[in-house]
């Protein structure tokens, strides 16, 4: 990450202020108020998570995750673990390396 994506702040910043915003509807016990900071939050996630894919698809963002690695883990089931055999691969092995 180079360089800041002030939108991303923007809609950091929201969404803590709307999380604040629950605690203090709590404390109010103000049932709107937890339903309208709910909302709000729920909102902003989604908005940024739309902006986050557009910024990707512009190749202004780095994606949050690549799997273009392989995993380097491949785990197996013991003998003692019931209904499977001895040995069964959790994630077997693929060509194109992904699971």
């Amino acid at each position: 990450m180079r360089e800041i994506k002030w939108v991303f702040v923007f809609f950091s910043l929201a969404a803590f202020l709307s999380m604040c915003g629950i605690g203090v509807a709590i404390g109010a016990q103000s049932v709107a108020g937890i339903l309208g900071c709910t909302a709000l939050l729920i909102a902003l996630w989604g908005s940024a998570l739309k902006q986050r894919k557009k910024c990707v698809k512009r190749g202004n963002c780095e994606p949050l995750f690549s799997y273009s690695r392989p995993f380097k883990y491949r785990f197996k089931i013991s003998s003692c673990s019931p209904g499977l055999p001895a040995n069964t691969e959790l994630f077997p092995s693929t060509s194109s390396g992904r699971p």
